[in-house]
């Protein structure tokens, strides 16, 4: 029977001691694999990291803004020019337009100018007939220039001056020779030259007349 000893109780067997031997070195040659100075390091290098992402981010953010401005403007530049163009065409419209109303502002006014100067006409040459009834003398003085390019034969005048010009003994002036004077009720005011090639008109309110049926034709 084996008795029991203290010491032998404390004694490693020596088959066994290279662990505990073993694990003294390994104990001596450990070095944890994350000490406090890489995790600050690695820390920095995160952050780094992620300050590095967020510029690129802020770049391609501000990229971005600047294509879709520069998308945007380009849009707005051409709907821009659209619209001018529109309101340019439609500003040359009301333009020609303007114009034309001017135009026939002015041509109807020109006609109406026209109108009442040749009312006006009318009226001073009535007043010449009724008030100076020797106006028919310049007719007769025209009426016989004639004669240096054609034969005059008659000249015929309305009634009241056809006594004008016989009180004035017209007919017996050398100038007048063998042309005869012929009172003509149609007439109002002026003459009417006969000649060898034709008649010639000398009538005012007739000649007025035509301007006006010209104008307003």
């Amino acid at each position: 029977m084996q008795t029991f000893e203290p010491d032998a109780f404390y004694k490693i067997d020596e088959t066994h001691a290279f662990i505990s031997n073993a694990t003294d070195e390994s104990l001596d040659e450990f070095e944890p694999s994350y000490s406090p100075k890489s995790i600050v390091n690695e820390t920095n290098e995160y952050e780094q990291k992620i300050r590095e992402l967020e510029e690129k981010l802020a770049v391609l953010e501000e990229e971005s803004f600047k294509n879709g401005y520069e998308k945007a403007r380009l849009e707005f530049d051409e709907k821009l020019g659209q619209v001018k163009a529109e309101l340019g065409e439609k500003f040359k419209i009301i333009v020609e337009d303007l114009e034309n109303q001017i135009s026939l502002f002015f041509e109807d006014l020109e006609k109406k100018m026209v109108m009442a100067s040749i009312e006006l006409c009318e009226k001073l040459l009535l007043q010449a007939i009724q008030f100076r009834p020797d106006y028919i003398l310049q007719f007769i003085q025209r009426a016989l220039d004639f004669k240096r390019q054609v034969r005059v034969t008659k000249i015929r005048l309305s009634q009241d001056d056809y006594e004008i010009a016989q009180l004035l003994n017209i007919q017996k002036a050398s100038s007048v020779g063998s042309i005869q004077f012929i009172a003509d009720e149609t007439i109002k005011a002026g003459c009417i030259v006969e000649t060898t090639a034709g008649e010639i008109s000398m009538l005012p309110f007739e000649k007025l007349k035509d301007l006006k049926e010209e104008i307003f034709s």
